[in-house]
């Protein structure tokens, strides 16, 4: 860290000058040591900050695509404020920008929040690193977001989609996404020597590069067979490729596919990340345990899992009947 770098300068020369100075001195020497040394680092342009945050967020493994929407947000304030050092930004600042943004952009509570998050981010890296003493988001008040469910794919609408797949290389895909719960970006980065038929998993690599392990269905395996060997794939090759030009499968290329699927079948919203709720909302309604659901989707909390799965209302009230109507009073 920066600040340890300059604890330890201020140390050194305090520990060189101690036999030439008394106890006085070597406080007055420290203070002017402290506030030479604070004078400089708050006097960085801004771009620096940026260069340093971007930095320190890649090897703590934040994902490039989440960084940029942060840096973009950082930059779209100073901008409004005509370039103002960020380190003389006030919460009163941010309140005024963040309500024009809200007046001028009409901007949706969540949308909001999102820009609050990215900058109170940078904002505690600025803090972590003493080139701040408090982070001016902390005395902002948490937006309110109106929470809206989610819907996974019911059973009709998945047997919709897969007979909407006219290729061996979808109906893989799509009961890849389905039988994993894998992010997007977690699938199309495989190749095909990171699955393992004979175990009947495979293991990707999601946020923060965490490394976890995902089964396969036997529909899954069946499927991502025949599409293999249609292909004639070898072990190095990208798992789900381009039907055009045999390249890997792109984020937006996959995200076509889908909509294609979806318009096709007449199912609404189909999309990657759909299947994933998809898949732990169908495994809770099959019984399996929360907290072993977590893990398949490579969750850090487990309130997060459950934002993922929607409870069935029909199983709830049979659930509620079950456990009422055991007493029986006379």
């Amino acid at each position: 860290m920066i600040g340890d770098i300059e604890m330890t300068n201020i140390e050194m020369i305090l520990k060189l000058m101690g036999p030439e100075l008394n106890e006085i001195q070597l406080a007055k020497l420290k203070n002017v040591l402290d506030t030479i040394l604070r004078t400089s680092r708050t006097a960085l342009p801004n771009e620096e900050l940026i260069e340093r945050f971007i930095q320190q967020k890649s090897l703590v493994g934040l994902k490039p695509s989440s960084l940029t929407g942060y840096v973009t947000e950082v930059r779209a304030m100073a901008k409004y404020y005509n370039g103002k050092s960020y380190l003389d930004i006030t919460t009163a600042d941010m309140k005024d920008y963040l309500a024009y943004m809200v007046k001028a952009r009409n901007l949706q509570a969540a949308t909001l929040q999102t820009k609050i998050r990215a900058i109170s981010s940078f904002y505690e890296f600025l803090v972590n690193e003493e080139f701040i003493e408090r982070n001016p988001t902390n005395k902002i008040e948490r937006v309110l977001c109106e929470k809206k469910i989610k819907k996974a794919f019911s059973n009709a609408e998945m047997d919709a989609l897969r007979a909407e797949c006219t290729n061996k290389r979808d109906k893989a895909f799509v009961e890849f996404l389905y039988s994993t719960g894998t992010r997007l970006a977690e699938v199309i980065n495989l190749n095909v020597k990171d699955i393992n038929f004979n175990e009947g998993e495979v293991i990707v690599f999601g946020k923060g590069h965490k490394e976890r392990v995902v089964y396969l269905s036997n529909n899954c395996m069946k499927y991502l067979q025949e599409y293999l060997e249609e292909r004639y794939a070898q072990p190095d090759q990208p798992l789900f490729t381009h039907l055009s030009n045999g390249h890997r499968l792109t984020p937006r290329g996959a995200e076509l596919i889908l909509k294609d699927i979806g318009d096709r079948a007449g199912v609404e919203n189909v999309h990657p990340h759909r299947f994933r709720r998809t898949c732990a909302t169908h495994l809770m309604d099959r019984g399996m345990p929360v907290e072993q659901i977590k893990e398949v989707l490579g969750h850090a909390k487990l309130e997060t899992t459950m934002i993922y799965c929607n409870v069935n209302s029909s199983k709830v009230k049979a659930s509620f009947k079950e456990a009422f109507n055991r007493d029986i009073y006379f």
